[in-house]
């Protein structure tokens, strides 16, 4: 399994060196941005340009791979700071609901349109994207070797002879630190477990899962926050999105 997962970790590495980029060299580049990458995804190359993508969309690198995705329209500049909570309703959805000059910005509860912050122009030279490009590469081929290396080095934490805190670990979002900050739940403080943060591991404060799901939302409700996970419910609940806030709801087994 180790190897497996080496090896697995070194070809994504490999990829970011010896697969090119999609170039948009004698292709038409479509507006808009695509999405965030949420972490490595699948390594296959699925799209060449945005031309090979069909309307809407854009060629993507998905952390390791490119893919179609639906282009995320972004305006120019960014949301002013906010002054105190404005209204809790849901005005915009992306910069793609409101004027070409503004964006959709948080009110401190909801998001409205408001007026873009310009930004001063950059004009960077391509020689220095270039360069930008080549060491990210590489900075991307030492995380992946690493990651790799470290499931052949390191002994995951065993919970062995050790006692399981009940509760679950947070999603991981991406490769995180690779540092090994605990052994086990026992070595974190209370509340806490020791939790794989993509490539090593570190105590984080337990999510409290309930059992089920939550049953699908049949329009808008209060846009209140009345709870901020299954923690806040009593056990047969889980704290559920309402169509515009959270709230507890009686879960849907199975």
């Amino acid at each position: 399994m180790k190897a497996r997962l080496f090896l697995v970790f070194f070809l994504m590495g490999l990829l970011t060196i010896c697969v090119e980029l999609p170039s948009a060299a004698g292709q038409q580049v479509r507006p808009g941005q695509c999405p965030p990458i949420k972490g490595p995804g699948t390594c296959a190359i699925s799209c060449q340009s945005d031309e090979s993508c069909g309307p809407g969309s854009k060629c993507c690198s998905t952390g390791c791979g490119f893919a179609c995705k639906r282009v995320v329209e972004v305006h120019p500049g960014r949301c002013p700071r906010r002054t105190g909570p404005g209204l809790c309703a849901e005005f915009c959805t992306g910069d793609a609901s409101c004027s070409p000059e503004q964006k959709c910005c948080s009110n401190g509860c909801g998001h409205e349109c408001m007026t873009a912050i310009k930004d001063q122009p950059q004009h960077p030279d391509s020689s220095a994207s270039c360069i930008r490009n080549s060491t990210m590469k590489a900075r991307l081929f030492l995380v992946f070797f690493l990651m790799g290396l470290l499931t052949i080095c390191v002994e995951l934490p065993s919970a062995a002879g050790q006692q399981v805190r009940p509760g679950q670990c947070p999603p991981i979002k991406g490769p995180g630190t690779c540092a090994i900050s605990c052994q086990s739940d026992e070595s974190c403080g209370p509340g806490s477990k020791c939790c794989s943060t993509g490539c090593g591991f570190a105590c984080k404060r337990v999510v409290e899962v309930h059992p089920g799901r939550c049953p699908r939302p049949t329009g808008a409700g209060l846009c209140v926050e009345r709870c901020k996970g299954d923690a806040s419910c009593s056990p047969e609940q889980k704290c559920c999105s309402n169509g515009c806030g959270h709230e507890c709801m009686r879960a849907i087994k199975g």
